[in-house]
């Protein structure tokens, strides 16, 4: 009789009937506490009902039903996680992989919760620096690294939200750099004439036309650090969060000491 509730429990969840599912698993445990299937099985009904908290309980007593159950480990870390706490989670995915090294969608979600712990640690350093008594230039520099390096891990960090206050500070000191003119020779006409262009719209707007010339001055010269970090900040303002992204990653790739807070101007040349 144990099994054919069982076996009916399971129909039911395949068939995504989730409430009549967890009625059948519910009386299946209730008669028989050690069957580690069934309470893994009850589990995933809670989780597919957004009930967490339940569903941690039920992989709980799987797993002391039967403590080499690598699937209640990586399910108690996916309950823990969509409780929000990834540090837990973490630890239950290393045991599921550590019971069965080839579980899949263990080392999956291993990976993605490692990526995810990286991020806030980026972004909890980012924050420790924007909130300092002593906030300078170096802070802020260091700051939008960490951001960055936050948001090109996990795409949805909260990181992007302090990236754009401080994009803001930085156009507002409106702390300009100029670019040496020797380097400016005659085959650089055309990018010199974009870049100098692209200052100005990026200094009063539109965004759209700042990223038009920067866009075109790299297409003649790609490698200086500065007219990426401006299409980063044109970009952003527009919304384009990780075209900005890029654009800064990629200024960072070029010049690792390169200063965030400046926005470099071109002498004109004609």
């Amino acid at each position: 009789m144990h099994r054919e509730k069982f076996e009916l429990g399971i129909s039911l969840l395949e068939q995504a009937e989730f409430d009549e599912a967890l009625e059948v698993l519910s009386e299946v445990v209730v008669n028989n506490p050690d069957n580690h299937e069934a309470w893994v099985n009850l589990g995933v009904c809670y989780l597919e009902t957004q009930r967490p908290d339940l569903a941690r309980e039920a992989f709980e007593r799987a797993i002391k039903a039967d403590p080499n159950n690598a699937d209640a480990y990586y399910l108690l870390g996916t309950a823990m996680g969509a409780s929000g706490d990834i540090d837990k989670a973490l630890e239950f995915y290393k045991k599921a992989t550590e019971i069965e090294p080839a579980h899949q969608k263990a080392q999956e979600f291993l990976s993605k919760t490692e990526a995810l712990i990286e991020s806030r640690e980026h972004y909890r350093s980012a924050l420790r620096l924007l909130n300092s008594e002593n906030k300078s230039a170096n802070s802020i520099n260091l700051a939008i690294r960490e951001l960055l390096h936050s948001i090109s891990i996990f795409q949805n960090s909260p990181a992007r939200h302090n990236l754009g206050q401080i994009i803001d500070e930085i156009l507002d000191t409106k702390k300009e750099g100029f670019l040496n003119i020797d380097i400016i020779k005659e085959e650089n006409r055309l990018w010199a004439k974009n870049c100098e262009k692209g200052f100005r719209f990026l200094k009063k707007g539109p965004w759209e036309s700042a990223i038009s010339y920067y866009s075109q001055a790299l297409g003649y010269r790609d490698h200086d650090a500065f007219v990426h970090h401006s299409l980063g900040i044109a970009f952003f303002k527009v919304g384009a969060i990780e075209d900005a992204v890029k654009a800064w990653l990629r200024a960072l790739e070029l010049d690792p000491d390169y200063d965030f807070t400046t926005i470099v101007n071109l002498p004109k040349f004609e």
